[in-house]
């Protein structure tokens, strides 16, 4: 039978939250992603930002509805975003962007490689050919376990994780507290 729209929502919750708890030990075993190097277009290391507060918006961006859901629902309760926004694929995040260019603005995506319109990679490579105004940081967040797909996640300078997913509490604890995503200060 089709449960209303509430008791989905909740079952949603109680589920991520099983699923937190059960995949914490392993997803803290095999977070690698923290040893990406980033380097600018041309070639120097980049420093990360001095310690402030996390002031940004997040995008959800996954063509997996399910997922969007348990993710949206970690995010809110690691308290990273109240309100992240959800994508169904790169081009709609991309135009979402775009109408949004603000140097003022930081966005954090959550972005999956394999989504139908434009995949993560397209979109990567879009905001790498046509840079935007606002600063857009960007954490994979994948089923894919290849390790071409880190490597060429390295070649991007927006990229500052590559997780598999799910996301879990600690993951999304270690990406609040990332250096890149806190503002200079002064």
């Amino acid at each position: 039978s089709i449960l209303p729209e509430n008791e989905l929502i909740k079952s949603v919750k109680d589920s991520a939250n099983e699923l937190d708890k059960v995949i914490k030990n392993i997803a803290e075993k095999t977070y690698v992603a923290n040893n990406l190097n980033h380097s600018n277009p041309k070639g120097e290391k980049t420093e990360p930002k001095n310690i402030q507060t996390l002031t940004q918006e997040v995008l959800l961006v996954d063509d997996d509805e399910m997922i969007q859901t348990i993710h949206k629902t970690m995010v809110q309760k690691s308290g990273l975003s109240q309100n992240p926004r959800l994508m169904p694929n790169g081009l709609e995040a991309l135009q979402f962007l775009r109408s949004k260019n603000d140097k003022s603005i930081r966005f954090l995506l959550f972005l999956d490689i394999n989504m139908p319109k434009m995949t993560g990679w397209e979109f990567l490579d879009e905001i790498t050919k046509a840079p935007l105004d606002c600063e857009i940081n960007v954490v994979i967040l994948t089923s894919s376990v290849e390790i071409q797909d880190r490597l060429k996640a390295q070649q991007y300078p927006q990229v500052i994780e590559y997780l598999t997913k799910p996301i879990t509490s600690s993951i999304l604890a270690d990406i609040k507290n990332h250096p890149r995503l806190k503002l200079p200060n002064g």
